[in-house]
């Protein structure tokens, strides 16, 4: 799937260009319309990744909170491997039945602050990564806490090189230093010093953009 991204973008010069892009086509205009209220819709959520990743080339996604496998339906015929963590045991016998037939898709069983190391380890393509693999109340599953965010952002700093991959992270507005959450802006001063690149919030969203 792609979105026929002018050339001009290639090189993402300003978050204000890739912003007017991500934001064109009908849905995008009917949720701004209503006042981009969120939970955010997941089509937005897609498009806004899949965007990020054909600017940037990426086929390797690998995202954190699988539950129905909704993200990787939708993104399924853009990349060439995709890798979801999964915490919640029903959850990963789903997805598993579901993407039986797609061997490009891989579902691994556990905390994603304890499994996401042993996976990346393993990647040498720049990755996509789509970290959203909190509790989010009956039929999902949690670790030590609601939220593994700071520990996968921790692995991703010790284990990827640096300013090659793109990482999307949901539900900015959790980020209110509770419950696993940093504060939203401690979050985002942090992530401009250890990523060397400055992060941007948008869509209920974090944006770290490669260098």
């Amino acid at each position: 799937m792609t979105f026929g991204i002018p050339r001009k973008l290639a090189g993402v010069d300003t978050w204000n260009e890739l912003g007017l892009f991500l934001r064109s086509g009908r849905r995008m205009r009917t949720w701004i319309d209503a006042g981009r209220p969120v939970p955010v819709p997941h089509a937005v959520k897609v498009r806004n990744i899949l965007t990020v990743a054909q600017l940037y080339g990426l086929k390797t996604l690998v995202e954190t909170g699988t539950q129905a496998g909704a993200t990787l339906a939708a993104t399924l015929d853009y990349f060439d491997r995709l890798y979801s963590i999964e915490i919640y045991p029903p959850s990963v016998m789903a997805a598993r039945k579901r993407f039986a037939a797609h061997p490009k898709v891989t579902i691994i069983e556990g905390d994603s602050a304890i499994a996401l190391p042993a996976l990346v380890a393993k990647i040498d393509e720049p990755i996509l990564f789509w970290l959203d693999g909190h509790y989010s109340g009956k039929g999902t599953g949690m670790g030590e806490e609601q939220s593994p965010i700071v520990a996968e952002i921790s692995h991703i700093l010790k284990l990827r090189p640096p300013g090659r991959d793109a990482i999307i992270i949901d539900d900015a507005r959790d980020f209110v230093g509770k419950n696993g959450y940093p504060p939203l802006d401690k979050f985002m001063a942090d992530m401009k010093v250890w990523f060397g690149t400055e992060p941007r919030h948008a869509d209920d969203a974090i944006f770290i953009l490669p260098r």
